[in-house]
């Protein structure tokens, strides 16, 4: 058989794709499993079998509508993955403007079992682009604006268990405005900077925990911020590791409670543990704190991107009721104006890309499965890549996994554009900033925070660092801004 050039490099991507599905699709034995127990926590993968429909039928998001007549989709999805790709761009960094954008409706439904009655039971969305509007069986749970930040609900007051079947909806709209200078509030939402792909088009998870349990980094509506794991004190000999997890008892009575924090080497060997206790009351939030040394730590550098992971167990007397697993990356590093930068002690040239948040593929739009980032990460880092800026939104949990697991040195905005900082922009785009940092903060590929894509206020710089000294204040990381020199009041923090 005779191939010509394009049909060899289509063989050769159809065949990779198929390698990399085989491989995403093998179920993986973990060591570090076997002798820790998980108690009562359960993550459901919640992507497949949504109903979906892509118009504005009205109020549908009710448990008795009818969807059987919808199109049946898994997430992540986007009704933006053909319509991309049929035009050419225009020039002049304006995109591809020629896309359907409007108000679609996501509706799933599920049954939970009568034996997780007493349960917590939390929705997670890796994002939604552009407004999400969330519904649990006819209840209005809230709106998300961001569209690149994950955020989550509370579904427990509202969730039917046993026989009785439950609805989520989600109403997405991905409209904007005609210009990407006056397209408030979202700025940041215009194919000038990334197609406006619309859609649940990252991951979906459901999860389910005992009353008693250690929160989700889920800032956004939740409020709460998870564990904040992080290394001082780094040499070739030792690490100081702090682990902080925050802890809510939503059981009608007090619980004493042993708090665990297993550190698990990249070969599932347990390196260090440490606990401490605590009689935490009813309704009660509360941040354990432990601190331990790690002797002669495999150090994370752009070449040898080495990975320990921790394990967070609660009990109550010597049963297991929940467990939390977060990254650990040790490394220590330095931005030297006049040198250049430096990871453990040694020089490293960076070089790499700057990267749109939407990563799309043809035939996916930005609606990529992990195992298609982890491909792009592989190819990256095959080419010798090291570094990559997210502009001007936030990378997937996802990519920024594959910046720890390959190695690349990591610029990790929050939601920006161009144009207004001020009024609503600026409130979304503060508390989305502050959500991104609380959600990513664990993972050690991120060097740096980058406040916006154009010059900030004082007030605004100081909205920034205040995020950062709350919820990453050891993190020892950099604040960015492209173009911060340009307004005279950013001077007091602008580095010479």
């Amino acid at each position: 058989m005779q191939f010509n050039h394009f049909s060899k490099l289509k063989f050769i991507y159809i065949l990779a794709l198929t390698s990399l599905f085989l491989l995403a699709s093998t179920p993986l034995m973990s060591q570090d499993k076997a002798s820790l127990p998980l108690g009562n926590r359960t993550k459901y993968n919640f992507n497949p079998d949504w109903k979906f429909i892509q118009e504005n039928p009205g109020d549908v998001q009710g448990s008795d509508y009818d969807d059987s007549s919808w199109a049946t989709v898994n997430c992540p999805h986007t009704f933006n993955d053909i319509d991309t790709f049929d035009d050419f761009i225009e020039g002049n960094h304006v995109g591809e403007s020629n896309q359907w954008r409007g108000t679609v409706w996501y509706r799933k439904h599920f049954k939970l079992p009568a034996s997780d009655s007493t349960k917590k039971v939390f929705i997670e969305f890796e994002s939604v682009r552009q407004i999400a509007d969330v519904y649990i069986n006819g209840h209005y749970l809230g709106t998300n604006k961001t569209g690149f930040i994950p955020f989550g609900y509370d579904l427990t007051p509202y969730i039917k268990f046993g026989s009785e079947s439950n609805v989520i909806a989600v109403r997405a709209n991905n409209d904007r405005g005609d210009d990407f200078r006056n397209n408030g509030p979202l700025v940041w939402n215009h194919e000038h900077w990334h197609p406006t792909h619309g859609g649940i088009y990252r991951n979906v998870f459901l999860h389910v925990m005992d009353p008693l349990h250690i929160t989700l980094p889920l800032y956004d509506n939740l409020q709460t911020v998870g564990t904040y794991v992080y290394a001082e004190n780094v040499s070739e000999s030792s690490a100081d590791v702090t682990v902080n997890a925050e802890v809510v008892n939503e059981h009608l009575l007090a619980k004493n409670v042993t708090f665990e924090a297993h550190i698990i080497d990249n070969d599932g060997v347990i390196v260090k543990t440490t606990n401490a206790q605590k009689s935490i009351e009813a309704g009660e939030k509360y941040t354990f704190s432990t601190t331990t040394s790690v002797s002669n730590p495999n150090r994370w550098y752009t070449r040898h991107p080495y990975m320990y992971k921790v394990v967070t167990v609660l009990k109550t007397g010597e049963t297991v009721v929940d467990s939390y697993e977060t990254p650990l990356g040790i490394r220590s590093f330095d931005f030297n104006k006049d040198t250049g930068f430096w990871i453990n002690g040694e020089y490293q040239k960076l070089h790499g890309w700057g990267q749109k948040p939407t990563n799309s593929w043809a035939g996916l739009g930005a609606a990529l499965p992990d195992w298609l980032r982890d491909f792009t990460f592989r190819m990256m880092d095959e080419a010798g890549g090291n570094f990559i800026r997210w502009g001007h939104c936030a990378g997937s949990p996802a990519d920024i996994a594959m910046g720890d697991k390959y190695g690349f040195v990591t610029l990790m905005p929050g939601i920006s554009g161009e144009g207004s900082n001020s009024g609503e922009t600026w409130e979304l785009r503060a508390a989305g900033f502050r959500d991104m940092v609380v959600y990513y903060r664990n993972h050690p590929s991120i060097f740096i925070w980058e406040g916006g894509n154009w010059a900030e206020t004082a007030v605004n710089f100081e909205d920034l660092t205040a995020a950062i000294n709350t919820y990453d204040p050891h993190g020892k990381r950099l604040l960015g801004n492209r173009r911060a020199e340009v307004k005279p009041e950013s001077r007091d923090y602008v580095s010479p």
